[in-house]
């Protein structure tokens, strides 16, 4: 399934469950926004050859004058670049543009992780790695953030939440918004059928939406989203404590 793949490649790039090194911050300071078929034309950095899209994009991650890269999957060629001049239609090409995370959000997400407190350790891990698997599960076209919202509505009036989550998705890679991650879940959690994976993936979505919330009331609706995932993965017990925190972000009359 694409949302796994996704997920794998994330964590082959350090940042899932399973890791033996010093843990990962729990937001990444830059991600990536990704197209399928297009070639980003010039402002070429260096070429690497004979490796793969997932060396690719941890090459122009890791390098801070890196806001762009493109991927030749015929060739296996990379090229890690200064930015985007111009985009041109190429079948076969990967290219993404490389965003960064607000400083707000960077500054926060270790005090929004420690409130977490009844979540474990490996909740933190996936919920990067599937922040960081979003641009590979929902590449992106010359399409804005409000048209894919437009679209994801449009699909939950015909009662089709697996589209609306896909639109919805596309929109989280744009904007990174914590609102949009907590739709993202919702619309992952009203998918009619039995999925075991759903739930994790919508707890996930809750905590991204949660880690990068900036007002309390965001944050309790994140905590509701996330009470909802975690009881329909069949940790009730961690309900709780979710909604007890949620009750003390809320305004009192």
């Amino acid at each position: 399934m694409r949302h796994l793949a996704a997920i794998c490649l994330a964590i082959s790039l350090g940042f899932g469950p399973g890791q033996v090194a010093a843990q990962p911050a729990p937001v990444p300071e830059r991600r990536t926004v990704l197209s399928e078929d297009v070639d980003f034309y010039g402002g070429d950095l260096r070429a690497i050859f004979d490796t793969t899209f997932e060396a690719c994009s941890a090459a122009c991650l890791g390098d801070g004058a890196c806001q762009a890269f493109t991927y030749n999957t015929r060739s296996g060629a990379c090229f890690p670049k200064t930015g985007v001049t111009r985009r041109d239609p190429y079948a076969g090409a990967r290219s993404a543009v490389v965003l960064e995370t607000p400083a707000r959000v960077v500054a926060e997400a270790a005090t929004r992780q420690a409130e977490l407190g009844f979540l474990r350790p490996s909740d933190f891990q996936a919920a990067r790695a599937a922040a960081e698997g979003m641009a590979l599960l929902y590449p992106v076209g010359d399409v804005t953030a409000g048209d894919y919202l437009r679209s994801a509505e449009a699909s939950r009036a015909a009662g089709e939440r697996a589209d609306a989550a896909a639109f919805t998705g596309a929109a989280v890679v744009l904007t990174d918004a914590p609102e949009l991650y907590l739709a993202y879940a919702e619309d992952l959690l009203a998918m009619p059928g039995y999925d075991d994976d759903r739930p994790s993936r919508a707890l996930w979505a809750a905590v991204n939406g949660y880690l990068r919330a900036g007002d309390a009331a965001l944050r309790a609706s994140a905590l509701m989203v996330m009470s909802q995932a975690l009881e329909k993965a069949g940790r009730g017990d961690d309900t709780v404590p979710a909604l007890r925190l949620a009750a003390s972000l809320s305004p009192r009359e």
